[in-house]
Formats: structure tokens, sequence, C-alpha cells
């Protein structure tokens, strides 16, 4: 339906049956309306394929075909159309199990008139649309429950990997590290032996800490263990220290509330984490800001993050079509927080910047207003 016009399809095989219901039609002013008339469900069909249609009036008795049939093969060439049957008395078993099968109304031929026909005609239309947005959020429950699975998934095998690596691989770094402070004990004296020693040492060290900071990036065992403000902090306070190929000086600063000694549930926690290391990594790559400021608050109901910066900004205008505008970092952040019933937002500016808001529901209420600053 557009700009208040109906486009009715008519499909009715007896000629006084079709002139009452025309004349039942011609009282209705509210809307124009477009009749176009068809007396078989071959040439109804035929209409169907050559234009489109707001709603098809349907008597079941027709020449070619019969009862709930001629219902099955009309909705099924035209799924999309609300399908309105015209029936008798008689036949009312029969209607009200084409409306079972997805008709979006049924009314008697015998007691047609205007106002009834146009109520029937728009509860069709608002009920057809009604499923439809059903539907869609039916797929979108799915789609957020596939995702919310393979996520699930992954973040447990980062968990796994990365306490592997972290209690096997840098466990045997460790003791490596120290049979070597035992070796170079008893070189006596060999001075290129003991130095080999040393350097041996740093290299075991240096792979201690890499190790340290791509586990961190696997799982942030800190975000288990202490709660997500340590674990952020703790990020913030790795990527200070870690070598970072970018021409502009970045100063991040971290206002937490309601938060005290209170520990999220690990999956908001991990979808707040992610959120802000990724969001960090994209300013950090693309945005040429000088300043980004995090903004977290526990509240009664809900949990909110706020990440703004001062960069470049970018055109927003393909931020929901990834595949051909490539971002996926903004996308997957989107369904993280989706996907726990949150809502996402991204404002960006040219050469003014971006701000994202993410605000995800919570059970358990913060601990009140107690700040945490940090920079």
């Amino acid at each position: 339906m557009q700009d208040n016009h109906i486009n009715l399809l008519l499909v009715e095989d007896d000629p006084d049956d079709a002139e009452l219901i025309r004349l039942a039609l011609r009282q209705i002013r509210s809307v124009p309306l477009e009749v176009t008339h068809a007396m078989k469900v071959r040439e109804a069909v035929g209409y169907l394929d050559q234009q489109s249609f707001d709603v098809i009036l349907l008597d079941l008795g027709l020449p070619d075909c019969q009862g709930i049939e001629t219902f099955i093969q009309i909705h099924n060439r035209a799924p999309e159309v609300p399908i309105v049957v015209a029936t008798v008395m008689e036949e009312e078993a029969v209607a009200l199990q084409v409306v079972r099968e997805g008709a979006q109304d049924y009314l008697f031929k015998g007691e047609v008139n205007g106002e009834l026909l146009m109520r029937s005609i728009r509860y069709a239309i608002e009920r057809k649309r009604g499923e439809e947005l059903a539907r869609e959020v039916d797929l979108k429950l799915e789609e957020f429950k596939r995702y919310e699975a393979v996520h699930s998934a992954r973040e447990d095998e980062r968990k796994i990997l990365a306490a592997e690596i972290h209690d096997d691989v840098m466990g045997r770094l460790g003791a490596l590290a120290m049979d070597l402070m035992l070796l170079r004990a008893e070189t006596n004296g060999h001075r290129e032996l003991k130095t080999g020693i040393v350097e041996a040492r740093e290299k075991v060290d240096e792979t201690v800490r890499r190790l340290r900071e791509i586990v961190q990036g696997i799982y942030p065992a800190s975000l288990t263990n202490l709660g997500l403000l340590k674990a952020v902090t703790s990020h913030l306070s790795e990527l200070a220290l870690r070598p970072i190929i970018n021409p502009y000086s970045i100063e991040v600063s971290l206002r937490a509330k309601g938060f005290g000694d209170c520990k999220l549930p690990e999956t908001q926690g991990i979808a707040i984490y992610r959120t802000i290391e990724q969001s960090i990594a994209n300013i950090i790559a693309h945005a040429q800001a000088s300043t980004v400021r995090i903004h977290l608050v526990w509240g009664e109901a809900t949990i909110e993050l706020c990440i703004s910066d001062d960069g470049k900004g970018f055109d927003q205008s393909g931020v929901n079509n990834a595949p051909l505008t490539g971002h996926f970092g903004l996308a997957n952040l989107r369904y993280r927080t989706e996907a726990l019933r949150g809502t996402f937002d991204i404002e960006s500016q040219l050469d003014l910047g971006t701000t994202i808001r993410s605000t995800i529901p919570t059970e358990s209420p913060g601990a009140g207003p107690g700040e945490v600053l940090a920079t």
C-alpha cells in the first residue's frame, strides 16, 4: 500500500457476487482502491506474475480449483500478499481452516458492505505486516543465537588456549630460565660461554614477555580473576609499554563508576572488554587521534560504555554494509552487544572524531557512585 492507495485483486467467478463486492468497494471513500478482477486461479496467477497487490479477496470455489487448494495455490504464488477469503456461512469451517493455514481473515458474501469490507482489508494488511515483522524478529533472534553460540565457543577455546600457553609453555620457559641461571653459575670463568648463557636468558625473558602479551590478547586472565576494570587497566598499561608503529602520541583515559569490588558476569565482561580492545586497536590503526576517552557506568539495570576520540572520523554510510565497505570490526562489535540484548551506536564526523556507545542490560545493579580514574 503506497500513499494510501490500495491495489486489490478480486478472485471471484460468480458475476453476481463480484458485482455485490464491487458495489461494496464503491462505498469506500476513505482510500482510493484499484480493483483487478480474475475469475480463475490461472488468471489470478497471471496477474500476480505481472504486478504487485496489497491484498487479495479470494473466493474458494472457482472453476479450476476448489476449497483450501484454491488458497494454497494463490498463497504459494504470492506468500507476501495478505488474503481475505470471501465465503458463505455453510463453508465457515473451511474458511477457518484456511485462516489457520495463513489467510488473514474471512467474511461472508451475503453480509458484505463497504465499512465491513474496508475494515477487513485494513486488518488483513496490518496483520500481514505484523506477521512479517514477527518473522524478521524471529530470524534476527536466531541469528543472534547462532552468533552467541559461535562466539561463546570461540571465547571458551581462547580461554583454554591461553591457559595452556600460560601454564605449560610459559612454565617450561620459566624453568629453562632458571636452568640457564644455574648453568651460568657453573661457567667457572668461561667468559664466552657465560656471555652466551646471558644472551640466551635474555631471549627467553623476551619470549616470555611476548607470550604474556599474546596470552592477554587471546583471553585476559585478569578478567576472570580480577574483573573488568583490572583487565582493561592492565591492557592499557601493556599498550603503553608496547612499541607501536604510529606517528601519533595517544593519551587514553578511563573513567568508571559503579563497579567497586563487584564483578560482572563473564559473558558481559568479555563483550565490553573486546569492544574496548578492538576500538582502541581501530583508533591506533586508523583514527590519527591524540586523545581517547573511555567512560564506563554500571547502573541499576545497565552497563553503559562510551569510547570517544578526536581523530579524523569516517563516513558512516557504509558501516551497516560490512561485506562491501570492510567495516567488519565495527559489525563484530555491534553483534557482540546486540547478542546480549544491548544497543550499539556509532557517531562519526570527518575531522571531528568518533564516538561509540554500547549499552548492555544486567540483572545485578552496580556498587554505587564510586569512581575510578586512570590515564
